[in-house]
Order: C-alpha cells, then structure tokens, then sequence
C-alpha cells in the first residue's frame, strides 16, 4: 500500500477552500433565516456543486453535474436555490447572449466584466480601472446615483479570429496568396 503525501500548498489550498466554503454556507444560512426560509441540505448541495467550480455555468450544467455525482435534486430545486442564491448576492446572473443565462459565485470574488465570443461561445473576464473610473465620471457628469452596473462586450476572439484566417488561407487559390 502506497501512501499519498500531499504538498504543502495542496494542504493550504484546501485549508483555505475549507473556509471558504464555511463562510459562503454562513451568509447562506443567514439569509434563509433572514427570510423565514429552511437550510434543506438540498439547497447547500447545490451551493458546493456551484462554488467547486470558477466557471460561468448554466442551471442546467449544475444539474447535469449533481446528477453524475447521484445527487437527487429536481431541475426545480436547482432553478429555485439558483434564484435564492441570486438574491443572497451568492451568485450573479448575467445574460450573455439573446436567450441564455450564466451564472458565477462572486463570494471573495473582485468586480469584472465580460466579454463573449459569438463564434465559440467562450467567456472572457477582464477588469479595467480606467473603464470602473470612466462610469464614475459619466454619473457625476449627468448628476446620476449608480447602484450597479453590467458591461458585456461581444465580439470575435483570438483562438476564432485566427482559425477564420487559416480557412481563408487554405480555401483561397495559389495564385492570390502573396508573401509580404
């Protein structure tokens, strides 16, 4: 039998990971009881599927996931934890496209925006102090109290803009191909 020595900064990383999930389970825990609600381990079943993950992700990705790990937790319960879980400020859902939501944890995470590719689909985060301190001159320019704010920019990335430049290269006839 062989034993496993973990490393020093895997001990830390899950020491850390450890409080993390006690403190999100906490402010949970509070806002149930704040809003007259129960603590049902249904619901922090699917606070730690959410929270193991720093993914943006669909409700159905979570389920999907807790089902492969035999959690039995209706598509319902999902949807409704998802909803609570929005309104504790656990998670934010932000709509990246015409029809879909995507969700991410934002405990002990930093203010970001995002930017989606329309051709693969790929979720970038960025943040920007020079765009946080240009809002922040608009709203005293126009006199306007701001109480938060969703920046998603749309576009096309690196990975799509160069595979499009290959196929173009490669569909295109010997003779109007020109070395520069």
């Amino acid at each position: 039998m062989r034993l496993r020595h973990a490393t020093p900064e895997a001990i830390l990383t899950n020491m850390i990971e450890e409080k993390k999930k006690e403190e999100v389970h906490r402010e949970l825990r509070s806002f149930l009881y704040a809003q007259g609600l129960k603590a049902t381990p249904e619901r922090f079943a699917v606070l730690d599927e959410i929270y193991s993950t720093n993914f943006h992700f669909e409700a159905e990705d979570i389920l999907l996931r807790m089902r492969k790990k035999k959690h039995h937790v209706s598509r319902a319960t999902i949807y409704r934890t998802l909803e609570l879980l929005e309104k504790s400020g656990l998670i934010r859902k932000a709509k990246l496209g015409e029809t879909k939501a995507y969700y991410e944890h934002t405990y002990g995470r930093h203010h970001h925006e995002h930017m989606k590719c329309t051709e693969c689909g790929r979720v970038i985060e960025f943040e920007s102090e020079e765009i946080e301190k240009l809002q922040d001159v608009i709203c005293r320019q126009y006199n306007f109290q701001m109480t938060h704010h969703i920046l998603h920019l749309f576009g096309v990335c690196e990975n799509c803009q160069r595979q499009a430049g290959e196929r173009k290269a490669r569909d295109l006839p010997a003779d109007e191909l020109t070395v520069q």
